[in-house]
């Protein structure tokens, strides 16, 4: 086993905990302050002097953006991570199925048409699910059109055909007793063997970790946004008897809803490449024991 050591502790923390947590705050502060008027964070008075309460305020939000941070992921995985997956399929199922139907003349934009068409009809409604569905009201219609269109040109594996035998062997030297198949989430093993044991390649995972998780949070963020609005709008409707949908207003909900839409297809986009990569150090690195010929990286396929 090679010598793996922890990645730095604050690569994910800055890209993602961090900067989500501090647009959340502003978000959350926004909400209070116009729908309550009642700031979240009341002004500090220490010691009465004023670069001393200034340093006091910036620590309360760097810790409360920090822990915002960590709240919005969570929620996220819930509210977008979850959600792509029970609508596109797990990318390791995706390549799996892809490799069945490459052989019979079905082209994988078929086939992931194919496996998106079948997990909506077969979505399993429950209390997150339902939940989930509520919070994601703001990108319903783009929703439809994706039902219309289809297009999963973003999560078609890149891998090259016809590998999964090899990766099977290899998957054999993890020694695990999970099998290779849909739904066993057999591609959890790979990652903590890659990490283990190919420590250059898990840094460029990690790369698509950091990204993927960024663009998740981000997704949150903005579908956050569009609520902030539509709840202010209710609002001044309901209570001041005041018409807050201006266009600008349209054109603000309209782009944070597109941003939040785009940022999670921009997730499972990246979320595949994370696959791809472990699967292809998986096989550079059960292949550079065996052989002295390596296998092409995955840089070269996308």
């Amino acid at each position: 086993m090679g010598d793996y050591k922890a990645l730095p502790f604050a690569t994910y923390d800055l890209a993602v905990y961090l900067p989500g947590g501090a647009v959340l705050l502003v978000l959350i502060q926004y909400a209070f302050s116009t729908l309550l008027s009642q700031p979240i964070v009341p002004p500090v008075s220490v010691s009465g002097h004023s670069l001393v309460d200034d340093v006091v305020l910036a620590v309360l939000w760097l810790s409360g953006s920090y822990l915002a941070g960590h709240l919005g992921a969570f929620l996220s995985t819930y509210v977008v991570e979850r959600f792509v997956h029970n609508a596109l399929g797990y990318p390791s199922d995706v390549w799996i199925e892809k490799e069945r139907t490459v052989g019979a003349g079905i082209s994988a934009r078929q086939t992931i048409s194919g496996i998106f068409s079948r997990n909506v009809r077969q979505f399993r409604w429950d209390f997150v699910s339902i939940i989930t569905m509520v919070f994601l009201f703001p990108a319903w219609p783009f929703f439809i059109l994706f039902l219309m269109f289809k297009p999963v040109g973003f999560y078609t594996p890149k891998l090259p055909d016809h590998i999964q035998n090899d990766v099977m062997d290899a998957f054999k030297k993890t020694r695990s007793s999970v099998e290779v198949g849909e739904g066993t989430r057999w591609e959890k093993v790979v990652e903590h063997y890659v990490a283990n044991n190919c420590p250059p390649a898990y840094m460029r995972m990690y790369n698509y970790l950091v990204i993927y998780g960024a663009l998740r949070l981000l997704s949150f963020i903005m579908l956050v946004a569009c609520w902030v609005i539509l709840l202010k709008s209710v609002a001044a409707v309901c209570f001041f008897d005041e018409w807050y949908f201006s266009l600008r207003r349209l054109m603000i909900y309209g782009a944070a809803a597109s941003a939040g839409y785009m940022a999670m297809l921009a997730f499972a986009k990246f979320n595949r490449r994370y696959f791809e990569e472990s699967i292809m150090a998986l096989l550079l690195e059960t292949n550079s024991r065996n052989s002295t010929r390596p296998l092409p990286s995955i840089a070269r396929l996308r």
